[in-house]
């Protein structure tokens, strides 16, 4: 299953800030590379606005928290399941045709 997940955190938790924001991004993609449950299909950051952007395949809630607990601490995290626009709508074309 897809998910979008947007986390956003402020200036004063930014890894970027810390003592040590080379570790602290490389927790990150230890966290990440170390998941065997999660595939990460992207990930963007909008740098000035501290947020970021991932899409991610999981089975499980318990996979994607897995993943995002590094992150929870610096901020919020919003996670949405999402489906490929083209699953969508022969979905809802095939609902509308019968």
């Amino acid at each position: 299953m897809l998910f979008h997940i947007t986390h956003r955190h402020n200036w004063e938790t930014c890894p970027l800030n810390s003592d040590d924001p080379a570790g602290q991004v490389g927790d990150m993609k230890a966290v990440v590379e170390g998941n065997d449950q999660v595939t990460v299909l992207g990930s963007w950051m909008d740098a000035p606005a501290h947020k970021g952007y991932m899409i991610i395949e999981a089975d499980n809630a318990a996979a994607i928290m897995t993943l995002c607990m590094p992150l929870v601490a610096l901020g919020e995290m919003e996670v949405v399941p999402v489906s490929e626009f083209g699953e969508i709508s022969d979905a809802a074309l095939a609902a509308i045709s019968a």
